[in-house]
């Protein structure tokens, strides 16, 4: 719950965003910093079932991402 709260105080998160990931739910960054803080504030959550980098540019299109977290090692097609 602490995770949550703090998470979406330092990232300014609100009820109004739309996050989404690629990240792995099981890590800390993004279990607390991206989900928890995301949900906590009231917004919605998108995950991919599988992480595809190739898919990655058409779920922030298709639910019209405000947020997305990710690493530098993750390179997006294009």
């Amino acid at each position: 719950m602490s995770a949550g709260e703090i998470g979406a105080e330092c990232s300014r998160a609100s009820s109004a965003d739309r996050s989404g990931t690629g990240l792995p739910l099981f890590h800390v960054f993004g279990q607390a910093t991206v989900l928890m803080a995301a949900l906590t504030a009231g917004g919605s959550m998108s995950v991919p079932a599988r992480f595809d980098p190739a898919a990655m540019p058409e779920m922030l299109r298709r639910d019209r991402l405000t947020v997305m977290a990710g690493v530098p090692t993750i390179r997006l097609p294009g």
